[in-house]
């Protein structure tokens, strides 16, 4: 996490910066049909939901404490929906009142705290 702060920091564009012709192109090919953005977000949150989570050990404690798979199934795909609608409105928010520059700062920021916590509860507690 601190590495990715780092470079996140230093090296990540925002939508501020200048794009080159070929990124513009590009750029405004991908934001032309909600069907892009929607193929897009699925498979990019796919791709990341295989690397593993906790919520992949809550579904699977959850499904052998209670048994029945399919209500597990819902309500995890209902809290899963839920989350998103939140991290969705959240971010749009964001996007309004701050400048993606300062969005990037910020989260880079918020990964090097994240990482150096970790980091150093890791090392106090050996």
């Amino acid at each position: 996490m601190i590495c990715y702060g780092v470079w996140s920091f230093f090296h990540a564009k925002s939508d501020e910066e200048e794009m080159t012709g070929m990124e513009m192109k590009l750029s405004a090919k991908a934001t032309n049909g909600m069907t892009s953005v929607f193929l897009s977000a699925l498979g990019l949150l796919l791709l990341l939901d295989l690397a593993g989570d906790a919520t992949e050990v809550l579904t699977v404690l959850f499904v052998t404490r209670f048994g029945d798979a399919f209500l597990v199934f819902i309500a995890t795909v209902i809290a899963l929906i839920a989350a998103t609608a939140v991290e969705t409105t959240i971010g749009n928010r964001l996007s309004r009142i701050l400048s993606a520059t300062r969005i990037r700062v910020f989260s880079s920021l918020l990964f090097l705290v994240i990482g150096t916590t970790a980091v150093l509860s890791a090392v106090l507690h050996f």
